[in-house]
């Protein structure tokens, strides 16, 4: 084996091979899927400081809180007890 000449040549294979390798080791701590998740409308606390200049904004599947300053908050799927004062619009130019 050391006489011959296999360990003389180059494998340009090992050129592309090792790269592939790091770049396959290195990925899963670059990129790293995170969840997407609203909050709901129950984890903003007490309603009252939420009732206060909000409005709901009426989209096709339920509606959109929205705090005094325009402010998105959470997507409601249906207006129960605590949301039933609010203003609903049909879109933001009616506010």
């Amino acid at each position: 084996m050391i006489l011959e000449n296999n360990y003389a040549r180059k494998n340009y294979h090992d050129l592309l091979t090792i790269p592939i390798i790091c770049f396959l080791f290195v990925t899963p701590y670059i990129f790293v899927p995170q969840p997407y998740c609203e909050p709901s409308v129950e984890s903003f606390g007490d309603m009252d400081d939420i009732n206060d200049g909000s409005f709901l904004l009426k989209v096709a599947d339920g509606y959109e809180l929205y705090d005094s300053a325009n402010n998105f908050i959470s997507k409601v799927s249906h207006l129960d007890e605590s949301l039933i004062g609010l203003e609903i619009y049909e879109n933001m130019e009616e506010k």
